[in-house]
């Protein structure tokens, strides 16, 4: 019988020692918190903005909801756990859409852990997770200057789609709009 891809883990060994990819569970809202605020530079809290964490307390009730919306398999959400600290956070959103809109899938990995091939094992998982649910499509966006992040989405099969405006503190930017097809 298949594993239930809400449910599943899995361990990498890595130099840094034993890396858990592991369902999102009640109880990691401030190592969730501690992760935006600590473990991703500006850059990258630029390139992987779902929370702010200038604002704390609405991140942890951002946290919250998507963890009740993974129970409630509406979403689902995945942390990559290094000896207790959260280092990594990956999920699709939006499993429940009526709209008929694809799911969202989002990817944000430690600053330290860049370059390890954890990104695209983390898509994978995500992907894998996809196709045992049968979703026929899921998207992403991406910031249109994080190349490293484009080269990533390519090689698993994301195509372009399209672009979107966005505006936030920081101003106006182009997020770039992929798809994935099962």
């Amino acid at each position: 019988m298949p594993t239930n891809p809400f449910s599943r883990t899995r361990t990498l060994e890595t130099a840094a020692g034993p890396l858990l990819f592991r369902p999102i569970r009640p109880g990691d809202e401030p190592e969730l918190l501690a992760f935006f605020r600590d473990r991703l530079s500006p850059r990258s809290q630029y390139l992987f903005c779902p929370h702010d964490p200038s604002q704390p307390d609405r991140c942890l009730e951002q946290f919250g909801e998507r963890i009740r919306r993974h129970g409630a398999r509406q979403d689902m959400a995945f942390v990559l756990d290094h000896r207790g600290a959260i280092v990594g956070y990956f999920y699709l959103a939006g499993l429940d859409r009526a709209d008929g809109r694809p799911p969202t899938l989002g990817i944000g990995l430690a600053d330290t852990l860049h370059g390890q091939g954890l990104g695209g094992a983390m898509m994978d998982h995500l992907l894998e997770a996809a196709r045992a649910l049968g979703l026929s499509a899921v998207e992403l966006t991406h910031e249109s200057t994080n190349e490293r992040a484009a080269r990533l989405y390519l090689s698993r099969g994301f195509v372009y789609t399209g672009e979107e405006e966005r505006s936030g503190p920081d101003g106006a930017r182009v997020e770039r709009v992929m798809r994935w097809s099962g």
